[in-house]
């Protein structure tokens, strides 16, 4: 038995039929990040997390500082010519400083 070949040529103009289906296009899928990039990312993200808990400190730190600037700058102001109240109020405020620091050390 000879088998005859059912296949024929379409021209231009006429259409394909439903039995063969154009190829559907395959959804893509975003780029992952190469591992280089990816391993750089969480190396600044540590780096950036280390660096803003520091930053937290120097502010706690700098609160610390301003306290006795403002202790050191009250002092140069009465130096020239005290009286027993001003040495008196900026020795409670001294003391009041010193106490607070103290205290937020311990805690």
């Amino acid at each position: 038995m000879a088998q005859t070949n059912r296949l024929r040529p379409i021209g231009e103009d006429e259409t394909v039929p439903d039995l063969i289906a154009p190829p559907q296009p395959q959804p893509q899928r975003p780029p992952q990040p190469p591992r280089e990039i990816a391993a750089l990312t969480s190396m600044l993200m540590v780096a950036l997390r280390a660096l803003s808990q520091r930053f937290v400190v120097a502010l706690a730190t700098l609160q610390d500082l301003g306290l006795a600037a403002s202790v050191f700058v009250l002092w140069w102001k009465v130096i020239e010519a005290p009286s027993v109240l001003q040495l008196t109020g900026l020795g409670m405020y001294a003391m009041f400083v010193l106490m607070c620091l103290y205290l937020r050390r311990k805690m």
